[in-house]
């Protein structure tokens, strides 16, 4: 009886269905079939949980879910396209942008304040090519450098006014005292603002385009637009930040930063409230918490100094926060 075959058993004793005994037939088939493709798929499985295994024992990596789709299985989100090498500024492009400023300030502040930068942008290089002919022009770029002409914080009077009178005669009807009505481009914005990026969320914010990428940035630049420190960046440097924030979802209690802890990590809160707490020099221990908006870690990032205070989420499940690169 032992070495007899269990389904040859089962057959012979006539009381099976015919299509019983048919599947007993395909039994060996289907499991060398099933094997195969486990075998096939081994490799990948093993990988997947060796990735997911990182993650956990790097605890500066465990919350980054985001990150892993995204580096692992090739899983982003939809964004705008990062610039290309922008090509040479034209008097067109300067207004373009300007106008684009002037759409957008009625709709979205971070969308304005965004255009504003890129209008600077293509002020300074359209006026930079005039350096070989107004000296003092050139040294104002060259004392002042580009870069920080560009930066801009909006609660500051800006530099560009004062500095106009110093740009080359055919050049300052473009800078913001001296653009007039009848100055102002009139042409079509899609075609004429410099990049791909600039085009879409142009069209998205003013003329509610369906496009899930220029929505998904527009959230991401807003996001920056809270804080100062990013809020005054060029647009350039802003929108690669954008798109490169990582989401973080935490839960209630789950510490985000543990005080005295090494991080290289810094945080944006887009929703709900974290609970701080740290001790002073006397040992007292002082508590608090921060809201949508608030950056934190980032003296820790700086200075490279332990964090100081302990941060977790506080309230309803569901917080989360927006990881600037690091």
């Amino acid at each position: 009886m032992l070495k007899v075959d269990p389904s040859r058993l089962l057959a012979d004793g006539g009381q099976l269905s015919p299509e019983v005994q048919a599947g007993l037939e395909d039994r060996d088939a289907d499991i060398d079939s099933f094997n195969a493709q486990y075998m096939k798929d081994q490799l990948s499985y093993f990988y997947f949980h060796l990735e997911w295994m990182h993650l956990d024992l790097m605890s500066s990596q465990t919350r980054y879910i985001e990150e892993f789709a995204s580096s692992a299985l090739g899983i982003s989100p939809i964004l705008l396209p990062a610039f290309e090498a922008e090509t040479e500024s034209t008097r067109e492009r300067v207004l373009a942008c300007y106008q684009a400023f002037l759409d957008c300030s009625e709709q979205s502040p971070a969308a304005a304040r965004y255009f504003y930068k890129r209008y600077r942008k293509q002020l300074l290089s359209f006026t930079g090519r005039a350096r070989e002919d107004a000296t003092r022009w050139s040294e104002v770029l060259d004392r002042e450098g580009s870069f920080l002409l560009e930066a801009w914080r909006d609660n500051q009077d800006d530099k560009l006014d004062q500095l106009a009178g110093l740009a080359p005669d055919p050049m300052r009807d473009l800078f913001p005292l001296a653009i007039t009505e009848a100055s102002r481009f009139t042409g079509n914005l899609e075609v004429a603002l410099p990049q791909a990026s600039d085009r879409d969320l142009w069209a998205y914010v003013c003329t509610e385009t369906d496009n899930p990428a220029a929505e998904d940035m527009l959230q991401r630049l807003d996001l920056l637009d809270k804080d100062e420190v990013f809020r005054s960046l060029p647009a350039r440097v802003l929108l690669d930040i954008a798109r490169r924030l990582v989401r973080v979802h935490l839960e209630p209690d789950e510490p985000l930063l543990w005080e005295g802890d090494q991080s290289n990590d810094v945080y944006i809160v887009v929703d709900g409230r974290l609970r701080w707490e740290s001790r002073n020099q006397a040992g007292q221990i002082i508590r608090g918490t921060i809201g949508p908006g608030h950056v934190v870690g980032e003296m820790a990032f700086l200075t490279d100094a332990p964090a100081a205070p302990t941060c977790a989420p506080w309230g309803r499940p569901g917080r989360s926060c927006c990881r600037p690169p690091t």
